[in-house]
């Protein structure tokens, strides 16, 4: 704008100022003008298991004024950081609401923690910036995924008794322990079969290793043994081992595989064993016996080799009789010398 200025002489001693501009009417305007931007970012966690090799996630961002972007995240690079949101002097004093999802399909097992709600509050710092004030709800800007991961094992043995038929009312307890000797199922048996125990279940806590760690396989260790008092005469081959294998497929399934030894069995062998002594007694019958005269005996029988006697020393007198009627002793004896007649 530009301002012409026409001084005349009043002739009184004083001026005349006339003052045009160009152009006419002009006016100066100042426009204020103010821009400011807010960060947002939500950090992904994950429990449960480690994340897989490659394995990524992603984060959705959506909010007024067409407000959608997705970022994905990684074990590296876990922390979702989304464009900056420009902000003008028209939204001073203004707060608005975003939402961070988590889109896309999820691994099996995986679960998630919910939505992040974000505001942000515009203010005026009078310099031609803005002032963005960025909340989380609750404080939280973390979505955390939880790995969920089941599997179940059914272990056995087999109960054999040999060396006899069970009696009426005979029975055994097979016990299962955990590798701490802590009794975890008892089953009683009254005939050869199978024993099954109740089937023990497995979650994601269980797949650490021995420093609490995650680990994709894990061992475990387990004893089924026979508890009954053994009757008389009955022996066991002993307990089994089992060792069970669990594998995480990363997908929320464990697989359990058992091996045993002792073949899953548990035989009882019932032996029995005893001994007899036999006797026979030695009578001479119508003459005495010989002096210094000795005989043996052979014991023979099915099951077993001849057995010769050990020859008779020490003779037992006797008398002949009229009518002679030998009489059976326990002891075995010889005869001495015949009595002078």
């Amino acid at each position: 704008m530009t301002a012409t200025v026409k001084v005349t002489d009043n002739g009184n001693g004083t001026l005349k100022a006339d003052v045009t501009y160009s152009p006419e009417d002009a006016t100066i305007t100042n426009t204020y003008k103010a821009k400011g931007s807010a960060e947002i970012e939500v950090t992904k966690k994950l429990t449960g298991r480690d994340w897989l090799d490659g394995e990524t996630f992603t984060f959705t961002l959506t909010g007024p004024n067409g407000v959608n972007e997705s970022v994905e995240v990684s074990e590296n690079s876990p922390v979702a950081k989304f464009q900056a949101i420009s902000y003008t002097q028209a939204d001073i004093d203004k707060t608005y609401t975003y939402t961070v999802s988590e889109t896309g399909n999820l691994p099996g097992g995986i679960t998630k923690s919910g939505d992040v709600t974000v505001t942000v509050k515009i203010t005026d710092k009078g310099d031609g910036t803005l002032a963005t004030d960025v909340s989380y709800q609750d404080g939280n800007n973390t979505i955390t995924n939880k790995y969920d991961a089941t599997g179940s094992v059914e272990l056995e043995a087999i109960k054999k008794l040999e060396g006899r038929d069970w009696k009426e009312g005979e029975s055994y307890t097979f016990t299962l322990k955990d590798a701490d000797g802590n009794v975890l199922d008892e089953k009683t048996v009254s005939s050869n079969t199978k024993v099954s125990f109740d089937a023990l279940e497995y979650t994601e806590e269980d797949m650490v290793d021995e420093n609490g760690n995650y680990a994709s396989e894990v061992i475990l260790n387990y004893t089924i043994e026979e508890t009954t008092k053994m009757p008389g005469g009955m022996t066991n081959s002993g307990k089994i081992n089992v060792t069970v294998t669990l594998t995480d497929d990363g997908e929320g399934n464990i697989t359990a595989k058992a091996d045993y030894t002792n073949n899953d069995t548990i035989t009882n062998t019932y032996e029995a064993k005893g001994e007899a002594v036999l006797e026979v007694t030695k009578a001479v019958e119508g003459a005495g016996w010989p002096a210094g005269k000795k005989l043996t005996f052979t014991l023979d029988g099915e099951g077993g080799a001849r057995r010769p006697s050990a020859p008779s020393s020490t003779p037992r007198p006797t008398r002949a009789r009229p009518t002679p009627t030998p009489s059976p002793r326990t002891a075995s004896a010889t005869a001495g010398p015949a009595p002078a007649t």
